[in-house]
């Protein structure tokens, strides 16, 4: 009797990073005023938003205070 091997590879789901929102409320300010970023994503390993500097988390608010007119 004969026997034979066969290798089954199995490839990783990989689930793409969707960012579901990202808000500013309010969208228009005076120097000196606040603005809060509101963001939800999904399946995201790592989150940073332009301008602020530091990773955030997946899903969240951060205030702003922007001393000029900012795209995040």
């Amino acid at each position: 009797m004969q026997s034979k091997n066969v290798t089954v590879y199995v490839n990783q789901i990989v689930y793409k990073c969707t960012i579901n929102n990202f808000i500013a409320n309010p969208t228009t300010i005076t120097v000196g005023e606040s603005a809060v970023l509101n963001w939800n994503t999904n399946n995201c390993t790592k989150v940073t938003i332009s301008k602020l500097g530091y990773n955030v988390a997946n899903s969240g608010t951060e205030s702003v205070w922007p001393s000029q007119t900012t795209t995040y």
